[in-house]
């Protein structure tokens, strides 16, 4: 299909949205194919500061396609993409797994039950979120850390963009938005467009060759209104569709052919209340939400379809007694549905509630303890608690520490999976964590800023998914996993002409049962990023990332043999040059050194890759 084509497909389903968004969402409420509740208290609004933050609106220059690119510049981030162009791409913190890191968006978890818990990142785009914020530590329902995503929200007077681009392996994007406000309401409206393919990539772990072929294509619309003063809406809809096929050819010449079909829809309705009490400002938060998940699998002539859908109902509370005092509350029920191609539904059931306070009446010490009990139908009550505070011996100095414990148990589809690839385990157990941190920030001059962290992270009861003798996928509890490490992270600013940012992480892991590093993770990763604006009207960037050597998991008839993953360095450069205020030329080099690298056994990187693209603004 032609870029023209693909033009005229986005544009067409991008007014259609506009036009009926609200009905889709109102559509999909109807779908009773696996219900599940989800409701998780903590609001990206209602945090503390900790964490790393990355405004993906300051980054336009440096070309951030993905969400992926941008997570990789904060320390202790793992990527792991199964196949080119990050179809299927997920990340780990801190030496954890992909399913134990926690995804929300507006404070919703959105992570895919049926997929075990993990989340696929290739469909969020950078220009759909407005933030990010990373939060490595483990705490109350979140293992191995939390990526907060805040979507794009309309400001001021209406603006459109749009933008196309080109390149290697077939590839072609294209994307468009308009957004604004007016005294009370705000809109946003974005589409993208993403097709790429290859010919034969060799495997240069085992020899085998491999094509694929992609097209991502995600939709996304946030809008609200501010009904009197104490009432406001905020609604985000979003739906993606994503195709994956790749074709492998193995040592033997023999062909071997797998597909992955999916389809996530994401409705999030929050209705905030606000009231001046005698003490202070107290805020009411009822939060619905409806996640859809549907994905088809292929390998061969073995089909499988996997279906899920999250509900969720919050109610929060907020209050704020005065400036140094802050209490927070919730109350939620889940119920995880699993429902595959042959196999009838299984659901599971808990309840939950949880507590915050914050506190800042020591000065210079910000203090925050949260307190949190589930009740689940399998595993009875269980309690996780976990504190945070941060000291500030100078202005440009300050220390922290936190300590936590978390507790997740299995979803659905890991007690029940039926089908050609999966098989559940009723007898799986939950998994538990306890996390402790410690570091410092350092301002040493204007524009520069440091921060060392050693963290500690032992998760017992770890969930791992194993091989049968059937050759289906099966989750196990194995006896755990111990991870320590140091991570860095500098930044250099020299006004807006001159960005210096890096990060590096040292890990040191170890799982119990086996006394084996974990897979996929490297000891030694790197990151550093320059971008340079100084010029009238271009601006450059330049990114590197490293990452040592690490292992995989190969299976075969012979069982499970562990494989060594090559170390690995990944640059990527580029620029924008500004034909005037609306107009601007880009182009990007991606894997600049050519080396096809692979993340994830079987699955090689693309060599050096080429693309330019034009930006319009209104």
């Amino acid at each position: 299909m032609s870029l023209a084509c693909h033009a005229r497909s986005l544009i067409s389903f991008f007014l259609f949205l506009v036009s009926v968004s609200h009905a889709i969402f109102a559509s999909s409420l109807h779908v009773r194919r696996i219900p599940e509740v989800t409701i998780y208290a903590s609001r990206p609004e209602d945090q503390i500061p900790f964490g790393k933050r990355f405004d993906t609106n300051s980054m336009r220059s440096v070309q951030k396609i993905s969400v992926i690119q941008v997570l990789k510049q904060a320390p202790s981030v793992t990527v792991q993409s199964f196949g080119n162009d990050s179809p299927q791409s997920y990340i780990a913190l801190r030496g954890a797994n992909t399913e134990h890191t926690q995804v929300r968006i507006l404070g919703v978890e959105v992570n895919d039950p049926s997929s075990g818990g993990r989340f696929d990142f290739s469909d969020i785009f950078s220009g759909d979120a407005k933030e990010l914020t990373v939060r490595h530590f483990s705490s109350l329902s979140a293992i191995g850390g939390v990526v907060d995503i805040e979507p794009h929200k309309g400001y001021g007077e209406p603006k459109g963009m749009a933008e196309a681009e080109a390149g290697s392996y077939q590839t072609d994007r294209i994307r468009a938005q308009v957004a604004g406000s007016t005294a009370r309401s705000h809109y946003f409206l974005g589409a993208n467009l993403l097709k790429s393919g290859t010919g034969k990539l060799k495997n240069h772990l085992h020899g085998n060759i491999l094509s694929d072929r992609h097209w991502i294509e995600t939709f996304n619309t946030r809008f609200g209104h501010q009904l009197n003063d104490i009432w406001d809406v905020d609604v985000y809809l979003s739906q993606s569709k994503s195709k994956n096929d790749i074709d492998r050819v193995n040592a033997r010449g023999l062909p071997f052919k797998s597909g992955d079909h999916g389809v996530h829809q994401r409705g999030i309705a929050i209705v905030k209340n606000r009231l001046e009490t005698l003490q202070g400002r107290w805020r009411h938060d009822v939060v619905v939400s409806d996640i859809i998940h549907h994905r088809d699998y292929s390998e061969n002539s073995q089909n499988s379809t996997y279906t899920g859908e999250t509900r969720g109902a919050l109610y929060h509370t907020h209050l704020r007694i005065d400036d140094h005092h802050t209490f927070m509350t919730s109350l939620g029920i889940m119920q995880d549905r699993v429902e595959t191609s042959n196999v009838r539904q299984h659901q599971l059931k808990s309840t939950n509630g949880e507590m915050t306070y914050r506190t800042s009446v020591i000065p210079k010490l910000a203090l925050e303890v949260m307190g949190r009990l589930d009740h689940h139908d399998f595993f009875k009550t269980h309690g996780t608690y976990f504190g945070h505070a941060k000291y500030r011996i100078h202005p440009d100095i300050a220390v922290f520490t936190s300590y936590g414990t978390a507790f997740r148990a299995p979803t659905a589809f890991d007690f029940f999976a039926s089908g050609p690839y999966s098989v559940g385990n009723p007898d799986l157990k939950p998994m538990t964590s306890r996390n402790v941190e410690l570091g410092t920030e350092v301002t040493l001059f204007k524009g520069m800023s440091v921060a060392f962290t050693y963290f500690h992270l032992n998760i017992k009861d770890l969930l791992a998914t194993t091989r049968t003798p059937q050759g289906k996928y099966r989750r196990v509890n194995q006896a755990g996993r111990l991870t320590r490490g140091l991570e860095t992270f500098a930044s250099f600013y020299f006004g807006s002409a001159f960005q210096l940012r890096t990060a590096y992480t040292l890990t040191e892991a170890t799982d119990e049962q086996t006394q084996t590093k974990p897979i996929r993770l490297s000891r030694h990763q790197f990151h550093v990023g320059v971008e340079i604006t100084c010029f009238k009207n271009a601006s450059l960037f330049a990114e590197g990332f490293y990452r040592s050597p690490a292992s995989d998991i190969a299976f075969s008839r012979n069982g499970p043999q562990r494989v060594k993953l090559p170390a690995a360095l990944d640059m990527r450069l580029g620029g924008a040059y500004h034909l005037n205020n609306r107009v601007e030329v880009t182009g990007r080099i991606e894997n600049f050194l050519h080396d096809k690298n692979e993340s994830s056994y079987g699955y090689p990187n693309r060599g050096i890759s080429f693309f330019m693209g034009i930006r319009i603004k209104t």
